[in-house]
């Protein structure tokens, strides 16, 4: 199966970065992601026969494949990579001004970083 990063830009809202995985020819397939925002936990999240929304602002680019046999620790490894935590108070300042602001693309880099370490991705020409 082929995947993917995807991004959806929002004119009023920060970039939406997720995982896709197409899992049929109609380019169906699923989305893993962390939803929510910095001012609570945010939560991990697979969303299943649907295609990433083509909007405006939206970008798809192939990493790699995975063969559908390790679908199962693709799953695994993005349920295991933690999501994000509350980072900022109800009045938008950071709970720890000190560290880095670590949000649904930051996730995503390391599900992918993770996904990599653990053989998930194979190369497809």
């Amino acid at each position: 199966y082929n995947v993917y990063k995807v991004a959806y830009v929002y004119p009023t809202a920060p970039t939406h970065h997720a995982l896709f995985v197409e899992t049929d020819d109609t380019g169906l397939g699923s989305i893993f992601h962390v939803r929510g925002s910095i001012r609570e936990e945010m939560e991990y999240e697979i969303r299943s026969r649907l295609t990433p929304r083509q909007q405006q602002h939206f970008s798809k680019v192939r990493i790699r494949a995975v063969p559908y046999t390790r679908l199962w620790y693709l799953m695994d490894v993005c349920e295991g990579v933690p999501p994000p935590g509350r980072q900022s108070d109800d009045n938008d300042e950071r709970i720890n001004p000190g560290e880095p602001l670590y949000c649904c693309g930051e996730w995503l880099d390391s599900v992918i970083q993770e996904l990599k370490c653990h053989g998930v991705l194979d190369n497809l020409p």
